[in-house]
């Protein structure tokens, strides 16, 4: 999804890993997920902390919506778990260049220019995030089979 900016296959799978397979799944998912990901498309000094902070929202969606079905609560619980994402590794990385952390977040929200287009890059990873995650959710729940392999 490197075509769209900014739309990401890693983070609703590893939530969804750590959904449907519990917490050490999902930073596994997450972390081993970012850093081949960005072995393909670029890895840099950011690769470890994007790694890291992706394994983390892998890491808590395992470990709190394990029980959850409600697809509104998976929506916003998805959605807070890339904001953090977001703003740790905007505040990280953009300190390494010399920015200072609130200048990072307002950064994440700040429309960019892409072509004439404006384009907030923060909402776009975390609503197509919770999205991708969600319609997952939802394809796999007409599978009954999928609850035994459920974490519990």
């Amino acid at each position: 999804m490197v075509l769209i900016p900014n739309v990401s296959l890693v983070g609703p799978l590893a939530i969804l890993g750590g959904y449907l397979s519990g917490p050490i799944s999902g930073f596994l998912i997450g972390f081993l997920g970012m850093f081949i990901s960005d072995m393909f498309i670029g890895a840099g000094p950011w690769t470890p902390i994007t790694s890291f902070f992706m394994g983390i929202s892998g890491l808590l969606s395992g470990l709190f919506l394990r029980k959850i079905s409600d697809k509104t609560i998976l929506f916003v619980s998805s959605l807070l778990f890339t904001l953090f994402y977001d703003a740790m590794t905007s505040i990280i990385i953009m300190s390494m260049f010399g920015l200072p952390p609130l200048l990072s977040l307002v950064n994440l929200f700040f429309p960019i220019f892409i072509g004439f287009i404006p384009y907030p890059m923060g909402p776009i990873h975390e609503f197509s995030t919770a999205f991708l995650f969600v319609s997952i959710v939802k394809v796999l729940d007409s599978y009954p089979f999928i609850r035994w392999f459920r974490y519990e």
